[in-house]
């Protein structure tokens, strides 16, 4: 028969195996949990620049938005404008043509 103190020590020695070899698979799958981490914060970074242009553009699309819309408001202010200036130069033109009668009419009075 073999002696149990042996037999513990063979066990213990069996059981420090089995903890190594479990410590050494959680250390590998830890190392490559680790690198898939490392890669997922890469494409995270990336990801993030993207959308970082992304929002720099759509930004400078609503300042020139902001921009074309402050010119077509200021168009329609001049357009407006020179409505009302046409309006009176119609008016002008109408007293002038009546001034331009008047005075036709009275240079034929005038000659008679």
């Amino acid at each position: 028969m073999t002696d149990p103190l042996e037999e513990a020590l063979a066990a213990a020695t069996r059981g420090l195996q089995a903890l190594d070899q479990q410590y050494a698979a959680a250390r590998d799958a830890n190392g490559r949990l680790t690198a898939q981490v490392v890669q997922l914060g890469i494409q995270l970074r990336a990801k993030a620049a993207d959308y970082d242009t992304l929002l720099e553009q759509y930004l400078l699309q609503g300042e020139r938005f902001d921009n074309t819309r402050e010119a077509l408001d200021s168009a329609s202010d001049a357009l407006v404008a020179a409505q009302h200036l046409i309006a009176e130069l119609r008016a002008d033109a109408v007293m002038l043509r009546t001034a331009i009668d008047d005075l036709e009419g009275q240079i034929v009075r005038y000659r008679q």
